[in-house]
């Protein structure tokens, strides 16, 4: 290690022998390269990046989990094993643009003293270069001078069906378990299952008796463990920015940034009183999701068999902007980062991908061009008869068992409808008395910290905000406690915003307003 200089950007992550890399790069390519030791790391939640340039202009690519955050060791080394596992099968096939890898290890005991890939550099640019959508709201700050270019539908439906295509690919890549690819004496075998849902977000603490990871021999085995994942996430991990009562305020829902900003304060206030995303109550509310997904599994394992084909396909889970690289035409050039893949139930390949995010709902107009993709592509071997109007139920059933959206009582009722067409507050009332819910109920107040009024985190958030606030989302949660089917949606928000903006003009009139009250006066008179 010699070489070693902790000054430098690349070590921002991690220390590592660079002269052992570059050797390792000139001995495969038989060409002189160098790393730039001034670059910044390309970091993702997970992973880590550099770049090292051949003197002929090719450029690879060295990655490297990282330490301080995400996953456990050894999930981490599973990953980097399932993702080299999973690139040389594809590459084997050849339907997939995927990154070629050319030199990996999973643990640190190798000459460079970290765990990493090195793979060829990704053809093109990650979609992310353009905005997805024209989004006003996030176009209004001091960072958006230069905002990159907006695509346009038919330039959005191009991307959609290639998608397709590539979904459709997959579709026809099957194996006879659910689970993750790894390398085991020189053959391809499907074993431990890496799919987000059992792992992300602290879920890979969870020993098997908590979450089955598989691999599983049936889809219904499947979809239990995601729900059980969901459990021990409700039972034991932070809750995050997820209120089941009340759902994220998102951009889409308002006419200007202002709108949306003040929703957003107001969830703010509302959700700081009594800590209601760790509180028990919240807790129990996932716990009857979970539940309920569990009551709907049958009728998913239902959608499944209605596709005729033998095994389960391979799905790559986090089919992000960040992920999928195009060149100048918006023709798609490399699909990167498949260490969570793993092969699934056939209905989910038929749920077109969320842009810019998975948890991102597609427009419903591009569903139709995903659709046309795929069955061009022929998906499942040409299968004719599928039913991709389906996929709004195991799109909404993701984002609630991987916890990975803003919106959790939107993504259920929908579940829920498409499912039974029955709506959530008397569904939710049948669930709250079986002895498996008490039983949840029982472990959470094992955990649960006693406690009489304002904790010290709530006094100093309203000494800033302000006592109005205050009041107003003490009036709010009063409400919760009366009526247990409460929502703090959009609407509340909204008929808050016209209420006060009402009592404001009424209490402390402009001269417009005065002068618009004595017209109004006039008219009445006349």
């Amino acid at each position: 290690m010699t070489n070693k200089q902790p000054e430098a950007n690349i070590y921002a992550h991690a220390s590592f022998d660079l002269t052992a890399l570059l050797s390792i790069a000139r001995a495969i390519r038989q060409k002189n390269c160098t790393c730039d030791e001034s670059q910044h790391p390309k970091s993702g939640s997970l992973n880590w990046a550099i770049f090292v340039v051949f003197e002929d202009g090719v450029e690879w690519v060295f990655r490297s989990p990282r330490k301080a955050f995400g996953l456990e060791a050894r999930t981490a080394t599973e990953a980097l094993l399932s993702e080299v596992a999973t690139l040389e099968y594809l590459a084997k096939i050849g339907c997939i643009p995927i990154p070629r890898v050319f030199s990996y290890c999973s643990t640190g005991k190798n000459d460079i003293g970290i765990p990493y890939i090195l793979m060829g550099k990704a053809t093109g640019v990650p979609l992310s270069t353009y905005k997805w959508d024209d989004d006003k709201i996030h176009s209004t700050g001091p960072d958006c001078e230069q905002d990159p270019a907006v695509l346009t539908f038919s330039q959005k439906a191009k991307i959609v069906k290639q998608l397709g295509e590539i979904q459709a690919h997959l579709s026809n890549v099957r194996f006879d378990k659910v689970g993750s690819l790894f390398l085991k004496n020189g053959e391809f075998v499907i074993e431990k299952c890496l799919y987000p849902s059992l792992v992300w977000q602290g879920r890979d603490e969870f020993d098997e008796q908590d979450i089955p990871r598989g691999p599983f021999t049936d889809a219904k085995s499947f979809y239990v463990a995601l729900i059980r994942a969901l459990f021990a996430h409700a039972r034991e991990l932070p809750m995050e920015h997820h209120l089941f009562h009340g759902p994220v305020p998102v951009p889409q829902e308002y006419d200007n940034f202002q709108e949306y900003r003040t929703a957003t304060d107001r969830w703010n206030d509302y959700v700081v009183i009594g800590l209601k995303t760790e509180s028990t109550q919240n807790r129990l509310d996932y716990a009857l999701v979970g539940m309920s997904l569990e009551d709907n599994v049958p009728l998913l394992v239902e959608k499944d068999n209605d596709i005729k084909c033998d095994g389960f396909p391979l799905c790559h889970p986090d089919l992000s902007c960040q992920n999928i690289f195009v060149d100048d035409e918006l023709n798609i050039t490399c699909i990167i980062d498949w260490a969570f893949a793993s092969s699934v139930p056939p209905s989910m390949l038929l749920v077109c991908p969320g842009l810019p995010h998975p948890r991102d709902r597609i427009q419903p107009c591009l569903t139709k061009h995903f659709a046309e993709g795929f069955i061009a592509a022929k998906g499942y071997d040409g299968e004719k008869d599928l039913h991709f109007s389906d996929s709004s139920i195991f799109w909404t059933f993701v984002r609630l068992v991987n916890l990975d959206g803003l919106q959790d009582h939107v993504y259920f009722s929908e579940f829920m409808r498409s499912c039974i067409s029955q709506e959530v507050p008397p569904y939710i009332r049948k669930l709250r008395d079986p002895e498996e819910l008490k039983e949840f109920e029982r472990i959470l107040l094992a955990y649960e910290i006693d406690g009489e009024g304002p904790s010290k985190d709530e006094k100093n958030y309203f000494s800033c905000v302000g006592h109005e606030r205050f009041t107003l989302s003490q009036h709010l949660t009063v409400m919760k406690e009366i009526n247990r089917d409460f929502v703090a949606d959009k609407r509340l928000w909204k008929w808050m915003a016209q209420h006060l903006k009402e009592r404001d003009v009424y209490m402390y009139p402009t001269n417009e307003d005065e002068k618009r009250g004595r017209k109004r006066k006039i008219n009445e008179a006349l």
